[in-house]
């Protein structure tokens, strides 16, 4: 199957469905790269009923994800603009070696686009994620002084990874051949009340 349905296969299939041809051969051929390996089992998906009526749906969800994206590029354009507007600070911390600090302060759109290459290097970080990290804390580290103050400021300090740092939890009683199943403990009644000195006079 497809593992990306708005993709560029599933995309054409869509489109296909919309203008009104339904057969599931012509539309599994639409596949393309690794999804055509799948052509069998996608010439079994596309066996169903769809209707005129399902086409107007699926149009009206293509505008709006149309929509959306181009809603996404706009707004990730402005945010690139607003970061590369950020100074970058100075690349030396000998004084000697800028002399044009000044110069190297000022935004340039390489600078971004290195300090987003070198982020992306990290695992697990994208394109988004390092866009936002950008625009929390800026491009200039220089006004940090130290990680550790990066790290704080942000409210992530660094834990401690070694083995001997972690706190050992309390430990469990091992179940033997011979140990009984412990039953849970029902709540006991609530005692009853005892008779006030009057009442138990009377009688």
């Amino acid at each position: 199957m497809l593992t990306d349905i708005p993709g560029v296969s599933g995309r054409a299939m869509i489109e296909t469905l919309i203008a009104g041809r339904r057969s599931p051969t012509a539309l599994a051929e639409l596949a393309k790269g690794r999804a055509r390996a799948r052509r069998d089992a996608l010439t079994e998906a596309l066996d169903g009923r769809f209707t005129d009526h399902h086409a107007r749906l699926a149009q009206m969800l293509l505008s709006q994800l149309d929509d959306l994206t181009a809603r996404i590029i706009e707004v990730t354009a402005l945010l690139d603009a607003a970061i590369t507007a950020l100074p970058h600070g100075r690349t030396s911390t000998d004084p000697a070696a800028n002399t044009d600090a000044t110069d190297r302060s000022k935004p340039t759109p390489a600078s971004y686009a290195s300090a987003v290459a070198r982020l992306c290097m990290i695992p697990g970080a994208g394109p988004d994620s390092v866009r936002a990290v950008i625009g929390e804390i800026g491009l200039d580290m220089t006004v940090f002084g130290r990680h550790q103050r990066l790290c704080s400021g942000r409210k992530y300090p660094p834990a401690p990874c070694s083995p001997a740092a972690k706190k050992a939890g309390p430990k469990q009683a091992r179940a033997t051949p011979t140990s009984k199943p412990r039953l849970p403990r029902w709540p006991s009644a609530p005692p009853k009340p005892t008779p006030s000195s009057a009442s138990a006079t009377d009688g």
